[in-house]
């Protein structure tokens, strides 16, 4: 039975209740697409005023520096922010931009929308119908966003007056998780400074001396001492090869188990001991663990334990217990740090395809290592700047799937909005 006051249309695959005074729209009904040109002449940098950004898929997606062309091309298709742009061509067809001026790409189609049409509406329903254009492409080694279906989808519409006032919600939320997503990366960028300040200059020193780690000479305060990972630890162990399976008694930790210094539970599986195996092999909190096989990028990375519960660590891991002359929360930050990941790279014994640091030539890795309660002030300051960034990624979860709800019921009218009040 149909809810008071709705209809059933047809979205795609699925059937849909939109509100009764809502139409239904075919995308070509309401928009005029063009495809991207290649213009004519590219630059690998700004090329004077008269100069607009290529809007390549890597552009777009934040992976890439903008070419650049000028605007007097006659070969480019030029875009305004307030335009929708689509990936028409590649694996990444059917996602949406909004919000850039340049020249599109050859890859790329811009739709301009009819003037019933609220042009960030329209943005939000192609988003929310994403996984429609992706399960439908069509073209074997470079799919394409299938133009019939593109064409035919059809689009539930509210008056202009109320798009505008969903699309406004919608981006409101969008704001704040850009927002949260500045703050996140300036966090992250702070860190960097303080782990490279604190873990060589350390905290109110006023004299220094020039030693060398691995192959640089670096200045440290005149009371710390240079120590190898050997003299801080009481126990360098490597993990167990036994066989893991998707369910068991113990989880395993693996070379996929390191986030941003710490150790995860999530993918996990899980591995049969006897008492004996389990304690030889149980991660206690503080142990660090390292990754000492992976690839080139990826050798190296390290976390230290710090959930609850009963976990072992696989073979291609090496757990470290620091002794009572270092804090294993700061080892664990020196390892993460630039200065030793340099030495650490330098180490490795590279393969076809994969990268090694076995456990002699990790003890040997040189350790700037103040006294132990200046470690615990480091280990502490960079702990709590751990704990904002994990806060604020948090926050942008919650905001994450505050959209994904709004999404679904604003679109759909399921939720209706106040037009009387200002957008």
């Amino acid at each position: 039975m149909v809810k008071e006051g709705y209809k059933e249309v047809r979205v795609g695959p699925k059937t849909k209740l939109i509100p009764e005074e809502w139409k239904v729209k075919k995308l070509k009904k309401v928009i005029k697409k063009r495809k991207g040109k290649r213009p004519n002449k590219l630059f690998d940098s700004k090329n004077g005023e008269n100069s607009i950004p290529y809007l390549s898929v890597n552009y777009l997606r934040g992976n890439d520096f903008p070419e650049w062309c000028s605007k007097n091309d006659d070969n480019k298709v030029e875009v305004k922010e307030n335009e929708i742009l689509m990936i028409w061509d590649g694996s990444y067809s059917g996602n949406v931009f909004m919000g850039f001026n340049g020249a599109l790409s050859s890859t790329m189609a811009r739709l301009k929308c009819e003037d019933d049409i609220n042009n960030q509406y329209l943005f939000y329903q192609l988003r929310n119908n994403f996984k429609i254009f992706q399960s439908t492409t069509i073209g074997t080694s470079v799919p394409h966003v299938a133009g019939k279906i593109f064409e035919n989808l059809n689009i539930p519409t509210p008056p202009k007056r109320e798009q505008k006032k969903i699309a406004s919600i919608l981006s409101s939320v969008d704001k704040s998780i850009e927002k949260t997503d500045k703050v996140i990366e300036e966090t992250k960028e702070m860190k960097k400074g303080l782990m490279q300040e604190l873990l060589t200059k350390g905290i109110g020193h006023s004299e220094f001396k020039e030693v060398r780690i691995g192959a640089k000479r670096i200045e440290i305060p005149k009371h710390w001492e240079i120590s190898t990972v050997n003299e801080l630890t009481s126990k360098v162990q490597y993990g167990i090869s036994d066989k893991m399976y998707l369910e068991g008694q113990y989880p395993i930790f693996r070379m996929n188990n390191f986030y941003r210094g710490y150790m995860i539970d999530e993918p996990m599986k899980y591995i049969d001991l006897d008492d004996t195996e389990f304690e030889k092999y149980k991660v206690k909190k503080g142990d660090i663990l390292f990754n000492r096989t992976n690839s080139v990028d990826l050798v190296g990375k390290n976390g230290i334990f710090t959930l609850e519960g009963d976990y072992v660590f696989a073979s291609y891991l090496i757990r470290l217990r620091t002794n009572d002359k270092c804090d294993s929360y700061y080892l664990n930050y020196y390892l993460n740090s630039y200065n030793a990941g340099s030495i650490l790279d330098s180490i490795a014994t590279r393969g076809a395809s994969q990268a090694n640091i076995n456990a002699k030539n990790l003890k040997s890795v040189d350790v700037p290592t103040p006294p132990i309660q200046e470690q615990k002030k480091i280990a502490s300051i960079l702990s709590s700047v751990d704990a904002k960034i994990q806060k604020e990624e948090e926050y942008k979860v919650k905001l994450e799937q505050l959209k994904k709800g709004l999404m679904q019921k604003l679109l759909t009218g399921e939720i209706r909005v106040n037009t009387e009040m200002e957008v």
